[in-house]
C-alpha cells in the first residue's frame, strides 16, 4: 500500500472512530480492492462492517435487491446502480457509511457511450442523500482498479469530514 492510501485510511479510521461509525462496500470493478485496503489496517475490525463483491447481474439483484428490469435498462455502470447498491448495502448490513463502486476496468468491455476507464462511485451516510463520482480513468486495468480505489477511500474521508 502506498503511503498516500496508508494515510488516507487512518485518517478515515479517526474520523470512523472519532464518530462510532462502521463503513461496508459494494464493489463490481473493483472487485473486493476497496476491502482489501480498508480492512489491511490492524484494528480495522473496529470500524469495518463488510464488503460486497457483486461483479454480475444476478448477483446484485440477489444480494443488493438491484432491480433486473432497471437494471437491464440503465446498466450497472450507470449513477443510478452505484446508488441502488449503497442503497441494498444500507438495508442488508449494520454499516452507518458506505460506498459503491461499478466501471470497466478493461481492457475490454468498453464503448463510445462508456469507454474503457468509466467508473460510477457512490457514497452515502445512513439517514443521509447519496452523492456520486463519475470519473473517466486512464491506464491499464491495474491503474484503473488503484484509481478507483483511492478515489472510493478520499470520497469515504469527505463524506465525514
Amino acid at each position: 500500500m502506498d503511503p498516500g492510501q496508508q494515510a488516507t485510511i487512518e485518517r478515515l479510521a479517526g474520523l470512523l472512530t472519532r464518530d462510532g461509525l462502521r463503513v461496508a462496500c459494494a464493489e463490481s470493478c473493483t472487485g473486493g480492492r476497496i476491502a482489501a485496503a480498508l480492512t489491511a489496517v490492524a484494528g480495522s475490525s473496529a470500524w469495518f462492517d463488510c464488503g460486497c463483491v457483486v461483479y454480475s447481474y444476478p448477483a446484485k439483484c440477489s444480494l443488493l435487491g438491484l432491480d433486473r428490469a432497471r437494471l437491464d435498462r440503465e446498466g450497472a455502470v450507470s449513477a443510478w446502480a452505484v446508488e441502488a447498491m449503497c442503497a441494498g448495502l444500507l438495508t442488508r448490513c449494520g454499516a452507518d457509511v458506505v460506498v459503491a463502486s461499478s466501471g470497466i476496468a478493461g481492457p475490454g468491455g468498453g464503448s463510445v457511450e462508456k469507454p474503457v476507464g468509466t467508473v460510477y462511485l457512490c457514497w452515502q451516510r445512513r439517514g443521509e442523500p447519496p452523492y456520486f463520482g463519475h470519473e473517466v480513468y486512464s491506464g491499464d486495468r491495474e491503474a484503473i482498479t488503484a484509481q478507483v480505489v483511492r478515489g472510493a477511500l478520499e470520497g469515504l474521508v469527505r463524506l465525514l469530514e
